[in-house]
């Protein structure tokens, strides 16, 4: 009964001491520019667009460990986690009873809340603990969009590309296409909305320029 009391004002005191969760935006990116040469060896992109909601999370460049009662918690690297923005232009992470305040660059300036020594911290010193990284996630109309065009290798003169585009579940390809190109007849080649001219091209790279483009098409949001 003790420590639901003492944990309800620990999260009363979390809700005092931030201002709020860091909302996603949307936002385009593309993995090149234009007129630069670009190098991908095989089985690589060679170019890659997204669009969509992006918000900026914490991902741990280690394995987090939190003491508290007897019982052991972990946050482990390769996730994401909300970032909880402070009055004072820092970042927390909250951690099960503890929050962990952080600067902009991921490294540990101390406690926000927290049960005092019957709670400890694995990474309790001025280290950096997190990467502070962008994310691209679904909106609630399951929207976002993104493009591949992979290079998967050179026959004779041909090479032969994939391109893949994935839409509302990104963790698989919704839809692709396998690609060939012969450049003994141009090394300018067209394929929707870009144009690329193939500089040398091998069976473990290829190198080549993005000489246009287009931006991606807006998202529509239905209203209900």
């Amino acid at each position: 009964m003790i420590k639901i009391f003492i944990y309800l004002i620990l999260l009363i005191g979390m809700a005092g001491c931030a201002s709020g969760f860091l909302k996603p935006e949307f936002n385009r990116f593309k993995s090149y520019n234009l007129n630069q040469i670009i190098v991908t060896n095989v089985g690589n992109p060679m170019i890659i667009t997204q669009e969509g909601l992006q918000r900026k999370c914490f991902e741990p460049i280690t394995i987090l460990t939190l003491k508290c009662f007897g019982s052991t918690e972990r946050v482990q690297p390769g996730n994401c986690y909300d970032i909880h923005v402070l009055g004072n232009g820092n970042y927390e992470f909250q951690f099960s009873e503890v929050g962990i305040e952080v600067d902009k660059n991921g490294f540990y300036v101390g406690r926000t809340t927290g049960f005092g020594s019957t709670c400890s911290l694995t990474s309790e010193k001025k280290s950096k603990i997190f990467n502070i990284v962008d994310q691209f996630i679904e909106d609630d109309y399951g929207n976002g969009f993104r493009t591949e065009i992979l290079y998967s290798g050179k026959s004779s003169d041909t090479i032969r590309l994939l391109y893949r585009e994935f839409k509302y579940d990104l963790a698989r390809p919704a839809f692709y296409q396998e690609l060939t190109y012969n450049l003994d007849e141009s090394k300018n080649i067209t394929f929707k909305n870009f144009k690329f001219t193939i500089l040398e091209a091998t069976n473990s790279y290829i190198k080549f320029i993005v000489d246009q483009d287009i931006a991606p098409s807006p998202i529509t949001i239905e209203s209900n």
